[in-house]
């Protein structure tokens, strides 16, 4: 037996087993065959516990009606759902050059799901942007947000270094995030769209956006912004 179907078997014989797929994910990345990042998001989305984000909501619940004031904003993406779907489409990205009878043996997330989601993102696509203002878009969520200035600190500003002696803006990380994956997956000939749910799905607290990439008039990587 090769080393490759004595995977295979071990997989089959333990599906619940992470060790075994992660092994085998490390392996086929020395080998340089295709399949190790599958096997990590696999994984990944495996180690999902849904009751964990129910007891974290509850705790959120308990300390508010306890009155204890969060002056965090709330973070939108610590649901199971959110985390699911983003996973998902981490998933569907890696599947690419993989053979389907091999990841109908590894993969524990049903091929309907994975592609579903690639079929939704396709319908939701909605205008084509330029590299350039998806990262004016991203400085701008990297700005932080600066406190009311008291009037001593305003009087002090006027009297202050002047700009070219202030330091330079580093790059922050949704513009470093953005850039390295379009850097990673835009190729010559490729289009970037914007993709939104729109209409009521916002108010229903099941909105979703992002970024993809067209290929030939098909979605082939994409990345999502915000859900809610």
């Amino acid at each position: 037996m090769s080393e490759d179907a004595a995977f295979l078997a071990k997989i089959r014989a333990a599906p619940k087993d992470n060790l075994v797929r992660l092994v085998y994910a490390d392996w086929l990345d020395e080998q340089g065959r295709p399949g190790g990042d599958f096997l990590r998001t696999d994984c990944e989305i495996a180690d999902l516990d849904p009751l964990e984000y129910e007891r974290r909501a509850q705790l959120r619940t308990e300390a508010s009606l306890a009155g204890v004031i969060d002056l965090a904003l709330p973070d939108t993406s610590d649901t199971y759902y959110w985390q699911r779907a983003h996973l998902v489409a981490k998933l569907w990205c890696t599947t690419r050059d993989l053979n389907e009878e091999w990841m109908a043996v590894v993969s524990r997330v049903p091929f309907g799901e994975i592609n579903a989601r690639n079929r939704e993102i396709q319908s939701w696509l909605r205008q084509q942007i330029e590299v350039s203002v998806l990262l004016a878009r991203m400085a701008e969520l990297d700005k932080p947000t600066v406190p009311p200035k008291t009037l001593w600190q305003r009087v002090r500003g006027l009297f202050g270094r002047s700009p070219d002696a202030l330091p330079a803006q580093t790059e922050g990380p949704f513009v470093r995030g953005k850039r390295e994956w379009v850097e990673a997956n835009l190729r010559p000939g490729d289009e970037l769209w914007e993709y939104d749910t729109g209409g009521e799905t916002w108010a229903h607290l099941c909105g979703e956006m992002g970024y993809a990439i067209v290929r030939n008039g098909e979605v082939i990587e994409y990345e999502m912004l915000m859900m809610n």
